[in-house]
């Protein structure tokens, strides 16, 4: 991936490349080029915390950080859900490490979408757009959920994946027997095809109209 502003962040043993701190937010940066990861939970919970004190001298603000998990394949995704559902599962990133761990890849694709992760206001103005075609979300309901189908069936957007969240999805709706939909970008829809089975429809966005729409500039 290209330079983007990283600061370097250096804990004894921790996989941590560095971390990106934007005015809203503070993510730790991992990169697992084409390996499927393993962490040491107590050594990264020290960088986690690490973080959390720079943060604060340096803003005086105190809020947790969130997790990026760099990859040279979408490949390394599948698999990691897949294992999670096994003795393989990573703990550190599907519970004990950050809320939210978003997996970008080491392309042009991952750069835009790491991009967006920096605009939340960009992710407000796709995320209206997008409902206005559903159903809003059901707050009340046994699953996360960020919009619902007509027939009322839960909607997870995902066109920034998230690992915890998308696991915590897919194990709902195995759990509770229902049927759901993933909204993704379409470069992500072969990724995400195998971990879907029968339970889950997959919705795509057309990435060259987000482009037009949001990267052209004026």
């Amino acid at each position: 991936m290209k330079e983007l502003g990283l600061e370097m962040i250096k804990v004894h043993g921790s996989r941590m490349v560095g971390s990106l701190m934007t005015p809203s937010h503070t993510f730790a940066v991992f990169n697992g080029m084409d390996a499927v990861p393993t962490f040491d939970t107590q050594i990264e919970q020290r960088g986690k915390i690490m973080l959390q004190n720079i943060r604060y001298m340096r803003t005086g603000a105190s809020h947790t950080p969130d997790g990026i998990l760099l990859s040279d394949q979408w490949a390394v995704m599948t698999t990691l859900l897949k294992d999670a559902k096994t003795y393989k599962k990573e703990h550190f990133l599907f519970g004990e490490g950050y809320e939210h761990f978003y997996f970008l890849t080491n392309d042009y694709h991952g750069e835009t979408l790491l991009w967006l992760l920096c605009h939340p206001d960009v992710i407000g103005q796709l995320n209206a757009m997008l409902l206005q075609e559903l159903q809003p979300p059901c707050r009340n309901a046994f699953i996360e959920n960020d919009a619902r189908t007509d027939a009322g069936a839960p909607i997870l957007f995902c066109y920034l994946p998230d690992l915890p969240r998308l696991f915590r999805f897919l194990s709902a709706l195995e759990l509770l027997q229902m049927k759901g939909a993933i909204l993704c970008f379409d470069f992500q829809a072969d990724a995400l095809q195998p971990l879907c089975g029968d339970k889950v429809v997959l919705q795509t966005i057309d990435f060259a109209e987000f482009e037009r729409r949001f990267l052209t500039l004026p």
